[in-house]
Order: structure tokens, then C-alpha cells, then sequence
């Protein structure tokens, strides 16, 4: 059996307990409250005028897209220290934009959540800190695979469709640390650091 078929079965037929579902919760309310200040247009310089004219089409790619550069926009978003990433950005964003399409029960969303973090953690142990040292964005390369995973438990696809789905995921994940500090990537450390050095000494 392939890696992505081994992984597709744990995606397919784990089974989150109640307490990774109590996590699950937390994580959308710190997902929500990182958010929603850049959503309701608080944060004048987020860029996300400027997206929403561009992806203001209202399809579930166009609304993950918008969250979850709403998400990132401040860099207060959850971390993991196994994924070296932060889980949520990527993960919830694609289970929000496909809840609009076709609405699922709330156990089910957060065990797709859950399930998609543990990917994520997983995934980053596997590349070890070596992946981040060679200049990935984790976030961003790792991310996408996780996301895939959530998405293809709540959509409860078999086992071969679950594969299929993570392999077209891992074709098309990409991300670089040579980014951090743009608008792809923001990072509070360097605009406080910037504010720093603005500041008459």
C-alpha cells in the first residue's frame, strides 16, 4: 500500500474523540477572533478591498481564498509547533467555503477540522524542520494536503477518492519563506519591527 493510500484510510476511517472535538471548537473561535477585525474592515491596509474586487464572484474557491487571507492578514492565527505552520488559515477557510455550499452537521465539520490538523502535524514531523530550513512555507506547502484531507472527510469520500484528492493537492501546494513580509505573507515581527525603527530614537 502507497503512503497516500495508508494516509487516505487513517483520513477515511478515524474517528475523533470528544476531546479533540472540544479542540476543534477552540480553534474556530480563534480562527473566528483572528479574522474577523480585517473582515469587518478595521484594518484599513489588509489588502482585502482590494481581493474582493478580484474574487468577489461568491464562489466557495473565491470565499476560501477571502478568509483565509483574513485569517493571516495580522499573523495572530494559531501555530503548531509539529506542523511549523499555522493549521487553521488553510484548513477552515476550505470547510467554511464548502459549508455554504452543502451544509453539514456540526460533528461532522468538527471532526473534518480535527482531522485535517492532525494531517498537518503529522505531515510536519514527517518533513521535519529541514523542509522549513530549505525555505518552505509550511503553511502554505503542507497546508494545502491538510486541507485537502478535511475536506475530503466532510465530504465522507472513500478511501481511492481520498487519495486521489491528496495527490491532486500535493501537486499543486507551493510556498516560500522568501515571502515573509509581503502581503502574501505578513509577519507582526517585522511591521513592529519597522514601527521600531520609525520612532525618533
Amino acid at each position: 500500500m502507497s503512503i497516500t493510500a495508508a494516509l487516505a484510510e487513517l483520513i477515511v476511517h478515524s474517528q475523533p474523540d470528544a476531546a479533540a472535538r472540544d479542540a476543534a471548537r477552540e480553534g474556530v473561535k480563534d480562527f473566528l477572533a483572528a479574522s474577523w477585525p480585517v473582515l469587518q474592515g478595521q484594518v484599513p491596509d489588509s489588502g482585502l478591498p482590494a481581493l474582493r474586487t478580484v474574487y468577489g464572484d461568491g464562489s466557495s474557491r473565491s470565499q476560501a481564498l477571502l478568509l483565509g487571507y483574513a485569517a493571516h492578514a495580522l499573523d495572530y492565527d494559531d501555530f503548531h509547533a509539529d506542523f511549523r505552520g499555522h493549521p487553521s488559515v488553510v484548513i477552515l477557510p476550505a470547510l467554511f467555503a464548502w459549508q455554504q455550499q452543502q451544509p453539514a452537521e456540526i460533528d461532522d465539520f468538527l471532526d473534518a477540522y480535527a482531522i485535517g490538523v492532525e494531517v498537518a502535524g503529522r505531515l510536519g514531523l514527517a518533513a521535519s524542520q529541514q523542509h522549513y530550513a530549505l525555505g518552505h512555507h509550511n503553511t502554505a506547502t503542507l497546508g494545502t494536503i491538510a486541507a485537502a484531507a478535511a475536506l475530503a472527510r466532510l465530504l465522507k469520500l472513500d478511501v481511492r477518492a481520498t487519495a486521489t484528492l491528496l495527490g491532486i493537492a500535493t501537486t499543486q501546494a507551493s510556498g516560500l519563506r522568501a515571502q515573509f513580509g509581503s502581503a502574501v505573507k505578513p509577519c507582526t515581527l517585522d511591521l513592529r519591527q519597522s514601527a521600531r525603527s520609525r520612532q525618533p530614537s
